[in-house]
């Protein structure tokens, strides 16, 4: 891929600049970071470990168990916060 700079053909100011602006933004050690930690990647990890049976700690250095442990915990924390909301706005009207 090039370079994070912006091409000033009309085209590429038009189409490519946006995406190469989010393509810089996510190489940055924050970005990545950020992205680690979603409930999203721990269920796609999860399922990852799962395909690959027996060779996922080796492949992916933790066994399966870590990661489906980690969806689960998002799962739970998503739906502590989200269950008592959604009460909440039904019990108003």
């Amino acid at each position: 891929m090039a370079p994070c700079g912006i091409v000033f053909a009309w085209r590429s100011v038009v189409v490519r600049a946006p995406l190469r602006v989010i393509v810089c933004a996510f190489r940055s050690e924050r970005a990545s970071l950020f992205a680690e930690h979603q409930p999203l990647t721990a269920t796609v990890d999860s399922v990852r470990a799962l395909t690959l049976g027996g060779r996922a700690q080796i492949e992916l250095g933790h066994p399966a168990s870590y990661y489906v442990v980690r969806a689960l915990i998002w799962t739970a924390a998503i739906l502590a916060v989200s269950v008592p909301l959604a009460v909440a706005r039904y019990r108003r009207g």
